[in-house]
């Protein structure tokens, strides 16, 4: 007899059973806030998420509504004062009780421009492991499979695809934190809508001048390798003009594709021109699996890069949601990048570096209080 190991949360105060059994996923960064007239869920149905970020108490559990059974939702705590987003929801803070004991144990989110969910509170409730035969599982289907996002940055009727570009963007946000707020030089071709959306977002920011399009040597000598980076402001000198901060490339990483060799090129240049880079972080976009919630490994961690031009390189994995990366490791055109970038990038980045453990960092505090303000 197969059987599936999940987790079924009870409440503290009386021990009823409050959820389905649930499948424990990463927590989703959607990077986007939803339409007005769109109510998505924000998990997948038979899992559940630990949020630690500060949107909420540390520990949060995160559910689909429809996963949470015996609670009801407390109508005298629900305020008349303006919700922090939305207008036609029930309310912000706390409003869910066990219809056994009545014990307030969360919150259920319900409004426009919000993600559908039911954040349990920690102390309020309790986990349990069991094992569910293959059989009587509610969720026989793969738990972990997003119907919500399709396969291409455009719907069938032509109009952009909000939440494919909010995975862009969540990843991109990922790359800008992990930039260390020096230059950020991003490979051209499949890394190119991630400098494009930067560069829209970070207009008008002291962190504007710091991104970069690195050429890629495909089809081009030396010389004229070094012609187009520096026609596109790319040269040793304006890196050597920044000791204080690291110099970040990024790419994608994948089959038939060549990541190390722009990355080998500028370190050669360097090196000729006597310039010497404190520290080096390479940034490779992997494919995020749907299971796994470890990144796509490398296929190749070497990175030419002469040793005199820089004293500390480091390589790191940045995972991107799979349908996303797959549509730009296929060098397929991304078409309203600017106006994604426009109406909702600004925000849904804000947001993505808001929820990194991180987020202290004076650089990038600064930004975030930067694009809040736009």
């Amino acid at each position: 007899m197969t059987t599936r190991r999940r987790t079924v949360f009870h409440c503290a105060a009386c021990g009823a059973r409050l959820s389905a059994p649930v499948l424990r996923v990463p927590l989703p960064n959607h990077g986007i806030t939803p339409d007005h007239f769109e109510i998505p869920l924000g998990m997948a149905p038979g899992t559940y998420a630990v949020d630690d970020t500060r949107y909420g108490p540390p520990g949060t559990f995160v559910l689909a509504p429809g996963d949470v059974h015996n609670t009801r939702v407390m109508i005298e705590k629900i305020r008349d004062e303006p919700p922090e987003y939305g207008c036609l929801g029930i309310g912000a803070g706390p409003n869910l009780a066990c219809a056994s004991c009545g014990a307030e144990v969360g919150t259920r989110v319900d409004d426009c421009q919000a993600w559908q969910e039911t954040r349990l509170a920690p102390a309020a409730v309790r986990t349990r492991e069991t094992e569910v035969r293959e059989a009587d599982d509610p969720y026989p289907w793969d738990p972990m499979a997003d119907e919500i996002l399709g396969s291409a940055p455009w719907k069938p009727d032509g109009r952009w695809d909000w939440v494919w570009f909010g995975r862009l963007a969540a990843g991109t946000a990922d790359v800008l934190a992990r930039s260390g707020g020096g230059p950020l030089l991003l490979a051209e071709e499949a890394a190119e809508p991630v400098r494009q959306l930067l560069d829209v977002v970070l207009r008008g920011t002291g962190h504007a001048s710091a991104v970069h399009r690195l050429p890629s040597p495909r089809g081009r000598t030396a010389a004229e390798w070094r012609l187009t980076a520096s026609t596109a402001g790319l040269t040793p000198a304006a890196l050597a003009g920044t000791p204080r901060r690291p110099v970040a490339i990024c790419d994608l990483v994948g089959p038939d594709r060549s990541f190390t060799a722009a990355t080998g090129e500028l370190g050669r240049w360097c090196a000729e021109e006597g310039v010497r880079l404190g520290e080096v972080r390479v940034l490779g976009l992997v494919p995020l699996a749907r299971i796994d919630p470890e990144p796509w490994p490398w296929r190749d961690r070497r990175v030419a890069w002469t040793p005199a031009a820089s004293s500390g390189l480091t390589v790191t994995a940045v995972p991107l949601d799979k349908r996303v990366w797959d549509w730009l490791a296929r060098g397929r055109p991304v078409e309203y990048v600017h106006a994604y970038g426009r109406w909702h990038g600004r925000r849904g980045i804000a947001r993505s570096l808001m929820r990194r453990p991180r987020a202290d960092e004076p650089w990038l505090s600064a930004l975030i209080d930067e694009l809040g303000r736009r």
